[in-house]
């Protein structure tokens, strides 16, 4: 009897790494594309086995989900270049013969306007309608943030301690983002760095709104303890990569501030050199462009 429990023990083994070869193939096909729910519904039928397998052995129900887990980690990894191709696509402009048309669709990619929250981006306090400031690029990447919040949530329901990859995704994201806006900087004129500074803080915070979206998704659909549990460990998730996206953000502060003191000075001695009969300097000369005085309000 023993030996016959062994063999089988074996042979199921042998057939989960045969799983887990099919599986990888799957993911090659559908993560690149960003289809998630093929390979959402191929864990599911694999999962259902897990119950028959704890009859035979408790160590080849946890093998299995650990395969699974390996499985949707490197898929996700795809999933993750194939938006990054997309985020290049949204934010930079398609490069065209003529340079000034080039130059045109990345100042087009800068201009700010009213963005209305609706949806996640609601909180309960929310009576009236509000509006935020973003740039053509942030409402694109607002709404590819969402539709991946969408995308990856469901596949929470698989309990593979997948809870964090996704947060990094979506966090990755963004950040991603940031750093190819400091690529705009070099030529952005005074009205550009303050559509970028105001873009970069508007997303900032209108990430945990995004990123909590995984877990809510997901958890609505489960029993309370469920629901608590799961968000206990985004919350923990979340904290640090908001650090980590605002080092991102922090750099185009930077950027801010350097061009701000670099035309501030540029100013300084062009007045100087300009008035240097002048007695006195008039009040104001001194003060930054009127493109730096913004004042944001949300109506």
């Amino acid at each position: 009897m023993a030996a016959e429990a062994a063999e089988a023990r074996r042979w199921a083994r042998e057939e989960m790494d045969g799983l887990g070869v099919a599986f990888r193939e799957l993911v090659h096909m559908a993560a690149a594309d960003g289809k998630l729910s093929l390979l959402l519904e191929a864990a599911r039928c694999a999962l259902s086995y897990g119950p028959l397998l704890l009859l035979l052995d408790e160590e080849l129900a946890e093998y299995l989900r650990e395969l699974l887990a390996r499985c949707m980690e490197e898929a996700l990894a795809m999933y993750a270049a194939h938006l990054r191709q997309v985020l290049r696509l949204l934010v930079l402009p398609v490069p065209d013969n003529d340079d000034d048309d080039d130059d045109e669709g990345a100042s087009s990619s800068m201009l700010l306007g009213r963005f209305l929250l609706s949806g996640v981006l609601r909180t309960s306090t929310t009576k009236h309608n509000c509006w935020c400031l973003l740039t053509t690029s942030g409402r694109k990447l607002v709404t590819l943030m969402q539709e991946v919040a969408d995308d990856v949530s469901p596949l929470l329901e698989l309990d593979l301690a997948l809870g964090s990859t996704l947060l990094h995704l979506l966090a990755d994201l963004l950040r991603d983002y940031m750093l190819m806006q400091l690529g705009a900087t070099a030529a952005a004129d005074d009205m550009m760095m303050v559509s970028l500074l105001i873009n970069c803080t508007t997303l900032l915070s209108l990430f945990p709104l995004i990123a909590r979206r995984i877990f809510t998704t997901t958890s609505s659909q489960h029993p309370a303890d469920f629901h608590h549990a799961t968000n206990n460990k985004g919350e923990l998730h979340l904290h640090g990569l908001i650090v980590s996206i605002k080092e991102a953000a922090a750099q185009v502060w930077t950027c801010f501030c350097h061009h701000f003191i670099r035309h501030t000075i540029m100013s300084t001695t062009l007045h100087h050199k300009t008035h240097s009969s002048s007695s006195s300097i008039r009040h104001g000369a001194n003060m930054p462009s009127s493109a730096f005085q913004v004042r944001c309000t949300c109506a």
